[in-house]
């Protein structure tokens, strides 16, 4: 990665001919309307930085790489020494008896059964022991599982920030492409105010007609309904913005941007679909899901192996009448202890290990199955996002020559009506069709935007860092 995001810098690509189309200017800062002071001012990087940083999801995510750690740790833990102390205190309040037959000398070599008590009231015992794995090789394949899980939490993780700035850079731009829009309806309203005043002057001087300032006023209320719609589209476009940086909807956001700095070409566009589907995350992610199966499957073949381990114990016992004696521990207790080497050999388990290692090839050959779909999947996104990219940008040349034509044709109107020459329906038919040129212009840019983010994502170039 190239520090936020190399999308800032190649991302969302336009033609040239943005540069020149003739609309209003937005490198001014806006502000999302709330109830919270300003702190920072944001443009795409700052956003993507916030989003980064406050993600609920990318949080959870990296929880999961926490876990995966703690776990590889818990598995090195086998490995090393086991050692654990204890002590027991028994008060046998009835001595268990042993029952001896007549006749069984030299304990009971009279006629009668007796019956004797063997064993002190007070029993203790204390003692210190110690196990230490010496080999099992499922123990070491048992590690490398983790770190590979861990290994593929963080590449979950890196999917997962993928998805972040594809989401916040969409509603980024949809917010930049409406406020451009509205800039220009207001543009187009002050311009309409004046016209209508000017009429309804020419009316009252009784050289235009009623129904000429009718018509405009109609036309003025239309656009006044048009403004009120994409104020509250804007206000849903800001929302959005905000829940995908993972921002409160009464904290305060200041957006800047300037639409002009985007352009691209076709040609530029056809030397960024040259990709391998390798480089996609998820190409990644599922390649580690596979190779945990075959590692699984290693493991598993291990337990037929035998294991070796040692321990060793030691410690002090004691067995006394009185409960005062038990606490003679110097005449009383006496120590022992004890060491074994134990070697464990598996033989027959019901072929239990074999029915395992059964269902782990099933889930190898479904592994394998799930990248070879992906692999045609990452190729048909990518030449859908390279068709819909071409397409919109051809969309988007089209729709600025059109924006142009309809500016002039209203402006040709203009002048004609207020020459004496032309018709107010000439003027309120411009209107409309300019009204109608600068929405499919604006729908064609939001869609070029759209396009470059789903063909960078497809082509795996569209990376996050923090």
């Amino acid at each position: 990665m190239k520090k936020i995001l190399f999308t800032n810098a190649i991302c969302f690509l336009f033609f040239m001919r943005i540069l020149n189309a003739q609309v209003v200017d937005t490198t001014n800062n806006f502000n999302v309307n709330d109830n919270t002071p300003n702190i920072e001012t944001y443009d795409l990087n700052g956003c993507l930085k916030f989003a980064l940083q406050n993600s609920e999801a990318l949080r959870k995510a990296k929880y999961n790489i926490l876990s995966a750690k703690a776990d590889v740790g818990e598995r090195l833990s086998i490995g090393l020494p086991q050692i654990s102390a204890g002590a027991t205190f028994t008060d046998n309040v009835d001595i268990r008896k042993t029952i001896l037959p007549p006749f069984s000398p030299p304990f009971n070599p009279g006629s009668q059964r007796a019956v004797l008590a063997f064993g002190a009231k007070y029993n203790g015992d204390a003692n210190i022991g110690i196990s230490q794995l010496i080999f099992d090789f499922s123990y070491l394949l048992g590690v490398q599982a983790a770190r590979m899980y861990a290994n593929l939490t963080e590449k979950q993780v890196d999917l997962t920030k993928i998805d972040i700035v594809a989401n916040v850079t969409k509603a980024y731009y949809g917010v930049l492409v409406n406020e451009e829009r509205l800039n220009l309806l207001d543009l187009n309203l002050i311009r309409l105010d004046t016209l209508l005043s000017n009429t309804n002057a020419l009316y009252k001087s009784g050289l235009v007609e009623k129904i000429d300032v009718m018509r405009l006023e109609v036309s003025r209320n239309n656009f006044k309904t048009e403004r009120e719609k994409l104020v509250n589209l804007q206000a849903l476009s800001k929302a959005i913005l905000k829940y995908q940086m993972g921002m409160k909807m009464n904290d305060s956001l200041t957006l800047k941007g300037n639409l002009r700095e985007i352009t691209m070409s076709l040609s530029e566009v056809n030397q960024q679909t040259n990709f391998d589907y390798k480089l996609r995350t998820e190409y990644e992610i599922l390649k580690t899901t596979k190779d945990l199966q075959q590692m699984n499957l290693r493991y598993t073949r291990s337990l037929y192996l035998p294991s070796l381990r040692a321990n060793a114990a030691f410690g002090y016992n004691t067995g006394t009448t009185t409960a005062g004696d038990y606490f003679k521990f110097k005449q009383n207790w006496v120590s022992y202890g004890v060491y074994n080497i134990n070697l464990n050999i598996p033989i027959f388990d019901g072929r239990r290990k074999k029915f395992a290692m059964d269902k782990i090839r099933i889930e190898m050959i479904k592994a394998e199955d799930d990248i070879k779909f992906f692999a045609r999947t990452a190729e048909f996104q990518a030449e859908q996002s390279k068709i819909s990219i071409i397409t919109a940008l051809k969309d988007l040349e089209i729709q600025s020559k059109n924006m142009e034509l309809a500016q002039e044709i209203e402006r040709v109107a203009k002048v004609k009506y207020q020459n004496g020459t032309g018709a107010s329906l000439e003027i309120i038919n411009a209107q409309a069709s300019f009204k109608e040129a600068e929405n499919n212009y604006y729908v064609a840019m939001y869609n070029a935007v759209i396009a470059k983010v789903d063909l960078d994502k497809a082509t795996g170039k569209l990376k996050a860092t923090e």
